[in-house]
């Protein structure tokens, strides 16, 4: 199975079931296999086999559950994880499971009821559960439902960073920077190293054009936690947007990619910052990775089409500014790009 050789380790747990079928170790290793290989009607087999022969088996209980979600099999899945927190009700993230399963079914009014019902003595699961409840709200009622809800979560329970997280977002979306600022901040007086809180508050700044506080605030995330990718690549894209401190933005993104292979948003960081070099051939390998990654991201795509354009591929590069207009189809800044290069072509 390590080496990658399903079939071989299918026929290998298949006869360990042969030998000994009462076992449930083989089955639920071959059934974990087949979800891996997300063969979900051959996982299923083996795991209700393990029922059939021990019906408590509560982890393969809640493997059933999760397969169904994975399915959408919402009536399933609410069927299955509830009798399972009805044998386990203390068992909050089977709670948050049920809540979550009544969500992605469309029947908001039971999700929040069973969100709801979890304690602020449930830890992350509480505040988990709060934010899901804040997420719903907004989208069936308004943000200001959303923000009232996560106030009140907060009031019952200051020590979770993700409520206070999401209540800035939902200030920033409503445009209210301030209070947003003000929740971040609140937040850290309770939680002073607070990576999540940091964060928060570098992309704040930098969406209100605050780009010193922006740094200051992601380099503190980085003395609290020197691997963190995301603030690398953060701090790596806004000096490359600029086009300063070329240098150091490549090692910090180079860093950044190190522990976080294969992002999309990372790649791009990479090739945007080849693109400010002047290295063009570099950019266009990396922001044709990246776009590949991420088809559906305009921004990526746009800057791929920058770099076409500054290597004199006019042809290549209309195909990229379209392509990005298809998915952001609001930009004058595209619709203007793609004007400029109306009639031209490539040397």
């Amino acid at each position: 199975e390590r080496q990658k050789k399903t079939s071989k380790a299918v026929e290998v747990y298949r006869s360990m079931i042969e030998t000994a079928p009462d076992r449930p170790l083989p089955r639920i290793r071959l059934g974990e296999l087949y979800l891996h290989e997300k063969s979900y009607d051959k996982a299923e087999q083996e795991f209700q086999e393990v029922l059939r022969r021990d019906p408590a088996n509560r982890e393969v209980r809640l493997t059933l559950g999760l397969i169904a979600l994975e399915r959408e099999q919402y009536a399933r899945a609410i069927e299955l994880i509830s009798a399972l927190a009805k044998d386990y009700p203390r068992e909050y993230r089977l709670v948050y499971l049920l809540g979550t399963a009544y969500d992605e079914a469309r029947d908001h009014t039971k999700a929040i009821e069973t969100l709801a019902a979890i304690p602020p003595a449930a830890e992350e699961q509480f505040a988990n559960a709060q934010i899901r409840i804040a997420m719903i709200l907004k989208r069936q009622t308004t943000a200001s439902e959303a923000v009232a809800s996560l106030l009140a979560a907060i009031r019952l329970k200051k020590d979770a960073p993700g409520m206070y997280v999401y209540l800035a977002s939902l200030y920033e979306e409503m445009k209210r920077f301030p209070e947003a600022e003000g929740v971040l901040r609140e937040g850290l007086r309770t939680l002073p190293d607070s990576v999540e809180l940091y964060y928060g508050l570098g992309v704040l700044f930098e969406k209100t054009n605050r780009f010193d506080e922006s740094i200051e605030a992601m380099r503190t995330v980085l003395k609290l936690a020197p691997d963190h990718a995301d603030a690398l690549n953060f701090i790596g894209y806004l000096y490359a947007d600029r086009g300063i401190n070329l240098d150091e933005a490549e090692r910090m993104i180079k860093q950044a990619l190190a522990l976080k292979p294969g992002s999309g948003y990372i790649i791009d960081s990479l090739g945007w910052l080849y693109f400010r070099k002047n290295k063009l051939d570099e950019a266009i390998r990396y922001l044709r990775e990246a776009a590949e990654i991420l088809p559906d991201d305009a921004a990526i795509i746009e800057h791929l089409g920058d770099a076409y354009v500054r290597a004199g591929r006019i042809p290549e590069a209309v195909e990229a500014y379209e392509r990005a207009l298809r998915l952001n189809p609001e930009s004058e800044t595209l619709k203007q790009k793609l004007k400029d290069l109306a009639g031209k072509k490539s040397p």
